[in-house]
């Protein structure tokens, strides 16, 4: 009977221990945690080898959902996250889109949302710009390397987000377009852009890239 009573009281202490301390082995395989003092020195024993533990691992994945509004529409992006974000996650609403124009919310200018008609020199696309009306909208002009740049999207192929800006091609005959800044190394030249990549470069003046002109918000 003495045997059989220290039998229940060695696994009721056993039981207990499982409970009490899920992962008495730690985190990620670690070193074992230290039993509780009182329990008996064969469960102590069995804890320290870790055959009277429960140890559980899972990865976590957290599902998050973002909205973009490109123009009159909602669209709804969805990501799983494990640690890490898989895709290229869309600035929420930072591109609103009016018919012709879109306004982009971080830097507050207007763009022109089509690609100009046909490519052109830096002189051409300023003279463009300049007579461009969209909307009943005028003041428009050649973007400069920085405004072009930050339409950048690393991410994308071309690096442009095509949604809100249609006609870019992946190409690089195609995706080039100019800027209004002069290269500061290189006479005659100007810098450009090139989406389907997202390198800047100085390019000879005498060439024809396309153009998106853009303007003051408001």
């Amino acid at each position: 009977m003495k045997s059989l009573a220290s039998a229940h009281a060695l696994a009721a202490a056993l039981t207990l221990s499982v409970l009490s301390i899920p992962n008495a082995r730690g985190q990620q395989g670690g070193a074992a945690a230290e039993p509780p003092p009182g329990l008996p020195p064969e469960v102590q024993q069995m804890m320290k080898e870790g055959k009277g533990t429960v140890s559980t691992s899972s990865s976590s994945h957290t599902s998050s959902s973002s909205t973009t509004t490109v123009g009159n529409t909602t669209a709804q992006h969805s990501e799983t996250s494990s640690g890490s974000s898989s895709g290229a996650p869309r600035e929420q609403n930072r591109f609103r889109v009016s018919g012709e124009t879109v306004v982009d919310a971080r830097s507050g200018l207007t763009w022109q949302r089509a690609v100009a008609p046909k490519r052109m020199t830096p002189s051409e696309a300023k003279g463009y710009c300049a007579r461009l009306s969209l909307g009943g909208a005028t003041g428009w002009r050649l973007p400069t390397e920085d405004e072009l740049k930050a339409l950048i999207e690393p991410a994308r192929k071309p690096t442009i987000d095509r949604e809100a800006f249609p006609g870019v091609s992946a190409s690089p005959d195609e995706s080039k377009f100019w800027s209004s800044t002069p290269s500061p190394k290189e006479p005659g030249m100007v810098r450009s852009v090139d989406f389907s990549n997202g390198f800047v470069r100085d390019s000879a003046a005498t060439y024809s890239y396309s153009v998106r002109c853009v303007r003051p918000n408001g």
